[in-house]
């Protein structure tokens, strides 16, 4: 019996240590406060429109991506803020979320940043904004 109670404990020790550690691992990275990155639906034009804005100006170069086409669409930048229409036609058949919209963000100041969001269409709130990085 003293042994399963020692097996018992010690099993216990193991997962508390395993929590305590990943609560102190941090947790996805927020760069909202000085990144921003938009892509919202137009039905009348029938596009998206795709913003990127870097309030604190360091963006060195920017690589947009709108997944899921034929054709991957990828454009370049080398300004902290941009615009981009994309036509689509209609809304896709399997929903915006098979075209996720993607940057891939050299930043002076914070690296290397990926940044992921979802079309939206108007009067909806944007999808919540995924930032990872830096590398």
């Amino acid at each position: 019996m003293a042994r399963s109670a020692r097996a018992a404990a010690a099993i216990a020790a193991a997962a508390a240590a395993i929590a305590a550690y990943a609560a102190l691992q941090p947790g996805p990275p927020d760069y909202s406060d000085t990144l921003y990155a938009d892509a919202s639906w137009d039905p009348v034009t029938g596009s998206i429109t795709i913003t990127y804005t870097d309030r604190s100006m360091a963006t060195e170069r920017v690589t947009l991506e709108v997944l899921g086409l034929p054709e991957t669409l990828q454009k370049n930048h080398t300004s902290s803020h941009f615009v981009e229409r994309v036509e689509f036609g209609g809304v896709p058949a399997n929903g915006w979320r098979a075209h996720p919209v993607t940057f891939a963000v050299s930043h002076a100041e914070l690296g290397e940043v990926g940044i992921k969001v979802e079309v939206h269409g108007p009067g909806e709130p944007a999808a919540r904004t995924v930032y990872s990085g830096p590398r």
